[in-house]
């Protein structure tokens, strides 16, 4: 694999899968199927497990009866779901990262599918990349059985030296069809089978287009050969990228903390046409707001390099080992564009409105251990003294005037912030104390002492209760069945100060803003 690296002219790309992120739509298509024929539903993880080619076979692993009907009503029926979805689905997170550096050193790139070539097209068309491909060949139907056929035609038509060449797939049938074209295969497990299931096939595996970018740009110096890049890492007693295990894993060796530093998990809460809500919790209270996951994967990276240059700015570089290890790259000759990889979407409501419910990832199920805690304590009491700082200066009326109806004046929010800093804390603890309400307290002050109540609270909460899922009774959420945990606690009391800060930013310089254009004019 090594050899064929070092002379690689040509890549032959699979397409649904590999460079388009259809997992989803082709889930929703084929149970709207099974559901019509009183069938189970497939999960992801059954999915991924029991797809494969010829499709016919698949179906028939799946209930479906392709004795007495035809694949093309089948697939009539399938495209009718499917077809209009496509339209939605993104780019494979790290793809055009690829593509680019394949391209950059000069490497041919096709794509080979077995897709519908008019769809086909068109898609490739639609995500505004077929300037990376030479040519593009899929079927003439959409029955989706095996483009070895088509690959044969590629590689006859478009003049591929099938000895410096390589396809890469999602399938352990795009491992047999590089096998008959006579050509190596890699695999890329995120998209329609598993990753346990692809290293079955004994093929080279990478769990993401962005681990195969690290390794195409990152893992030799300008003008090096992979085969000297991969000798001068044995020499320092390190291991390559692309070595090739016994049982056809790749081991990652050293390389695998450079990927893992650049790369985040992207937790999608899907408000269901509302927009989603996108969440790295890995960086605590980083969050932002989307259209779809398709933007928040796209917004991720940028999301975060605005994050980490607010962490510097206010000394927090050590807040976690993920966010030193952010800033510090970020801060070096050749910083890296983080990667986002979405690992988990889960439905709900929109929960940027008050009173909505927030969801519960499974993430949330696993305990924070003492300096991850600590961390977000850390991360609210720098936002709280961030907001501190904007609005000292003002005064009371400015404070107290609302921007527009129906809109909260500064005051009003800082209550609502401090309101929340202290609900959170009860989310799992119904005998929590009310706060003492002193009369005269300035907002600022109250949110600071209601803060290290929560605090003190949710320190002190042994490791071994903080993986309980509890549902409080007081003060419910518009769902009053909502799930909270010790790690959702701390997770979205961090998120809730941070979605604050923008605002009260721009309203605070607003009306600076107005108090000075008051104090220039003829009336003033």
């Amino acid at each position: 694999m090594i050899d064929r690296w070092e002379r690689l002219e040509s890549v032959i790309w699979d397409f649904n899968g590999t460079l388009v992120d259809d997992v989803d739509v082709v889930l929703r298509s084929v149970n709207a199927q099974l559901a019509k024929r009183g069938l189970p539903a497939l999960t992801p993880a059954r999915y991924r497990e029991v797809f494969g080619f010829p499709v016919a076979d698949y179906y028939r692993r799946i209930g479906l009866d392709v004795g007495t009907e035809s694949m093309a009503g089948l697939s009539a029926e399938f495209h009718a779901h499917y077809a209009p979805g496509l339209a939605d689905c993104p780019f494979q997170i790290g793809a055009r990262e690829v593509l680019d550096a394949l391209r950059d050193r000069g490497v041919r790139q096709f794509v080979l599918s077995a897709m519908e070539e008019r769809l086909l097209r068109a898609t490739v068309d639609r995500l505004g990349v077929g300037r990376y491909f030479e040519a593009v060949y899929g079927l003439a139907h959409r029955e989706a059985d095996s483009k070895l056929s088509r690959g044969v035609q590629l590689i006859r038509e478009c003049g591929i030296d099938a000895d410096r060449a390589i396809l890469i797939g999602d399938t352990d049938h795009d491992a047999q069809v590089a096998a008959t074209l006579g050509i190596e295969a890699l695999l890329v497990a995120r998209g329609h089978q598993s990753v346990e299931r692809l290293r079955r096939s004994g093929t080279v595996v990478f769990e993401t287009l962005f681990e195969l970018r690290r390794w195409i740009g990152g893992t030799r110096t300008r003008g090096e050969a992979p085969g000297e890049a991969r000798s001068r890492l044995r020499a320092s007693g390190q291991a390559g990228l692309f070595e090739r295990a016994s049982h056809g894993e790749v081991a990652m060796g050293v390389e695998e903390t450079g990927i893992r530093q650049g790369r985040f998990d992207l937790l999608i809460e899907d408000a269901q046409g509302a927009g989603v809500f996108g969440h790295i919790p890995e960086l605590p209270g980083l969050c932002f707001r989307a259209e779809s996951a398709a933007e928040a994967e796209r917004a991720g990276p940028g999301r975060i390099r605005e994050y980490a240059g607010w962490l510097a700015d206010e000394g927090l570089n050590d807040l976690t080992d993920r966010s030193a290890g952010l800033i510090h790259r970020a801060r070096s000759d050749e910083p890296d564009r983080p990667c986002v990889v979405v690992t988990e979407r889960v439905a709900g409501a929109p929960v940027w409105e008050s009173g909505n419910a927030a969801a519960l990832f499974a993430r949330d199920l696993c305990p924070l251990d003492d300096a991850a805690v600590l961390a977000h304590l850390r991360f609210v009491r720098s936002v709280l003294a961030a907001i501190r700082v904007l609005v000292s200066p003002l005064s009371m009326s400015q404070r107290a005037r609302r921007p527009a109806p129906g809109r909260r004046s500064i005051d009003e929010t800082l209550e609502h912030i401090g309101n929340c800093v202290w609900w959170y804390g009860s989310r799992i603890d119904d005998q929590l104390p009310e706060p003492d309400e002193p009369p005269g307290d300035d907002p600022l002050d109250r949110i600071d002492r209601l803060f290290e109540s929560a605090a003190a609270h949710l320190s002190a909460v042994p490791p071994s209760e903080r993986s309980l899922v509890c549902v409080p009774n007081r003060f419910p959420t518009r769902d009053p069945q909502e799930r909270w945990t010790h790690t959702k606690v701390c997770r979205r009391q961090a998120e809730h100060a941070w979605e604050h800060l923008p605002g009260l930013r721009a309203a605070s310089e607003a009306a600076s803003r107005e108090k000075t254009s008051t104090k220039g004019s003829p009336a003033g």
